[in-house]
């Protein structure tokens, strides 16, 4: 289960919602809910912004869930995590970033060398699958 996967899971049952009461709330199939949930599929943006919306979240619950989220999207061909911030930043598309950057910044910083190889590993992975590429 990707961090995404598990934070939506926590979130979810820690507010006593059944996938059926938020895909109510949502409007998202509880299939699609489960799917997330499970890391099978990850939720397109608009789709994201709606369990957000539905689901009741304390600010940091929040910004935590967004940097998953974001993180779950990493993109190949930065060098850096900075190069990759500032190229969302520029990014229209992507408005909850700068609220956000900070967070995984801190949350990468507090990982130690072999935790930041596995967030590379992890990142080389979701690169190799088309459903999760920019250019695909």
């Amino acid at each position: 289960m990707s961090q995404f996967g598990k934070m939506l899971y926590r979130i979810r049952k820690g507010g006593k919602m059944s996938r059926d009461f938020l895909a109510d709330l949502s409007g998202v199939s509880r299939a699609s809910i489960q799917r997330y949930e499970t890391s099978d599929a990850l939720p397109g943006k608009e789709t994201f912004e709606k369990l957000i919306n539905a689901l009741s979240l304390t600010n940091k619950d929040e910004a935590d869930l967004r940097a998953a989220y974001l993180l779950s999207h990493f993109p190949e061909n930065f060098e850096t995590v900075n190069d990759w911030i500032k190229f969302l930043a520029s990014n229209d598309s992507v408005n909850a970033l700068e609220e956000n950057k900070s967070v995984i910044i801190n949350k990468l910083d507090l990982l130690n060398d072999p935790g930041l190889e596995k967030v590379n590993d992890y990142i080389d992975d979701l690169t190799e699958i088309d459903k999760y590429r920019n250019d695909k």
